[in-house]
């Protein structure tokens, strides 16, 4: 599947997905996901544009429900709340995506430098519901961990994701909009 190319909303598939690492001396935990695009926001028309006759097309987006200094980040954990009915439990990464699993994620362009110099990317930052209607409010999946890895996350974190997850639920139910 080839990578998105510009900026843009997206309707996707979610295709695959994985509990990540920070880097070295981080203590992030994210949520890396594949997914390919089907739909594509038209800010012209306000309607979505169908992309099934095209190429397959993916993006990739990451969303940290632990920040760089070990705690939660409520809007990484609400955008995975309310976005993929997420409970707090890391284990779910580990295990394929629901195959009916819809988002919508809005992308950026990115830089980054690695050893061969700056590169320019498109990347998904930030993650929405499949019924998402914009406007109204690369690389695979990096330092992708292993169970042994997920798991001692998980229970050294799981408390607070779920908690915060709960929260953020309730929130979301209290106030749809």
């Amino acid at each position: 599947m080839k990578t998105v190319t510009h900026e843009g909303s997206y309707r996707c598939k979610v295709v695959s997905w994985g509990a990540r690492a920070g880097t070295k001396g981080s203590l992030s935990l994210g949520v890396s996901m594949q997914c390919q695009i089907f739909e594509a926001w038209n800010h012209a028309t306000k309607s979505w544009d169908d992309w099934r006759g095209y190429e397959p097309t993916g993006i990739y987006v990451d969303t940290y429900p632990i920040g760089s200094d070990g705690e939660v980040n409520e809007t990484g954990v609400d955008q995975l709340v309310k976005s993929i009915a997420w409970t707090g439990d890391m284990l779910m990464f580990d295990t394929p995506p629901p195959d009916d699993l819809v988002v919508v994620v809005d992308a950026r362009e990115e830089t980054y430098t690695d050893d061969k110099g700056p590169h320019l990317t498109v990347r998904g930052r930030w993650l929405n519901p499949g019924d998402h209607t914009p406007g109204s409010g690369g690389r695979g999946i990096a330092r992708k961990m292993d169970r042994e890895s997920l798991e001692k996350a998980n229970a050294a974190l799981g408390a607070k994701l779920r908690a915060a997850a709960g929260a953020a639920a309730v929130k979301a139910i209290e106030t749809p909009f």
